[in-house]
């Protein structure tokens, strides 16, 4: 299991709470390389996947679901 570490300095720009939105949008910006679509693009987070199940998000066209905890986890 990944955990979370702190430095001298605080939490570390790695911590995944705030990170991924920025990733994202970075990655869709130089792939595309318009910063307007960039911004049109909404990344939002759950803590697992029950989080998500329960929440009122739904996957339709144009949304992409990523288990990131699966990425990390399942072989």
């Amino acid at each position: 299991m990944i955990t979370r570490s702190w430095d001298e300095l605080g939490m570390p720009s790695t911590f995944f709470d705030w990170v991924p939105p920025y990733f994202v949008k970075q990655v869709i910006y130089e792939m595309a390389g318009n910063r307007e679509q960039t911004e049109k693009v909404r990344v939002e987070i759950w803590p697992d996947r029950a989080s998500f199940l329960t929440s009122d998000a739904t996957i339709s066209s144009g949304i992409l679901y990523i288990d990131g905890q699966s990425l990390i986890t399942d072989n």
